[in-house]
């Protein structure tokens, strides 16, 4: 009985110490990068008119925030849109960092990594550089004097990255 007992533990040790060198070897191995697609948005989107009405909130653009997680590489921002509405079928698209967004509100200078111009149809491509918080924005103030009335824009996008 003394044996079996001493065989038994002596298994028991063996398979604890396979484990522990499995779990190990796993934490030590380098990890392959994937790559992650997110979908930012697929479908249509009601953007106001400009100017909109006094106290009434409704702003002539709609935001969408993306958050590129902490160590992604190779990040882009991917998609297609097309307007339609009365009084010209247009509308600006933009990506910004969230510092060139918040310079954009308060009608500073800014700069956008992506910028698509007055048009009606376009595709989105934007190269970011690192993690952090990013907005895609679909803009009805448009360039010309006249007030335009609101939109309806049929857009995907896509956030891809490698982690």
């Amino acid at each position: 009985m003394r044996h079996l007992t001493i065989i038994v533990a002596f298994v028991i040790g063996c398979v604890l110490a396979g484990i522990a060198a499995v779990l190990y070897v796993d934490s030590q191995s380098p990890r392959i990068p994937t790559e992650h697609t997110v979908r930012i948005v697929d479908g249509n989107a009601i953007v106001n008119a400009e100017p909109p009405p006094a106290n009434s909130g409704a702003e002539p653009y709609t935001e969408y925030k993306i958050s590129v997680p902490s160590g992604a590489t190779n990040i882009s921002i991917s998609g297609t849109f097309t307007a339609e509405g009365s009084s010209g079928n247009d509308i600006k698209v933009y990506v910004f960092d969230s510092n060139d967004y918040q310079r954009w509100q308060l009608s500073e200078d800014f700069a956008s990594i992506y910028q698509s111009g007055q048009t009606h149809t376009g595709s989105i491509s934007a190269s970011i550089n690192s993690s952090g918080t990013y907005y895609l924005l679909l803009d009805n103030e448009l360039d010309n004097e006249f007030p335009t009335s609101a939109k309806t824009v049929t857009f995907q996008a896509t956030l891809t990255y490698t982690k």
